[in-house]
């Protein structure tokens, strides 16, 4: 009997120490539950459920989806308007003669992105002025062009 009762004794303090072990493990869950609690608490606005939370993110996320898709299509169509509108502007003044001073003649060069365009150019003399215009393609004109025109179209090429 002296064996069955030290028997009990060691069992009953294993079950005590077992419970005191499950006792701290479960407050310290708790204590961990409580805090997240506190946290859901307040990244949920006005007492809504986690689920309510997750279908407002993922509204938000569709919208932000949506936009996306707009914000690329609208870039497509501004690299398309970019290929066909003037980009490139280039000026230089000049004397094209010798004893006309002020810089009077000019050459302006209007050129789209893939140097399609054309070059201005209005030559100042005393007794009169003329202006030319000459077509541009890939930096090069069908006509013959100054040293002026060349020049500034090469700066706008590269």
């Amino acid at each position: 009997m002296q064996f069955s009762q030290d028997f009990l004794i060691w069992v009953l303090t294993a079950l005590l120490v077992v419970m005191g072990a499950s006792f701290i493990l479960f407050l310290s869950a708790y204590g961990k539950f409580r805090r997240l609690n506190k946290h859901l608490e307040r990244m949920l606005p006005n007492g809504g459920g986690l689920e309510d939370l997750v279908n407002r993110y993922l509204s938000e996320l569709a919208q932000l989806q949506e936009a996306r898709v707009q914000l690329e299509q609208r870039l497509a169509q501004l690299e398309k308007w970019a290929e066909t509108a003037v980009s490139r502007v280039g000026l230089v003044r000049y004397n094209a003669f010798p004893g006309v001073g002020g810089d009077q003649s000019f050459s302006l060069a209007l050129l789209k992105g893939n140097g399609e365009g054309i070059v201005i150019s209005g030559i100042y003399g005393r007794d009169d002025t003329r202006v030319y215009a000459k077509p541009v393609k890939d930096g090069q004109s069908t006509y013959q062009l100054s040293t002026e025109e060349q020049s500034i179209i090469d700066a706008l090429m590269h």
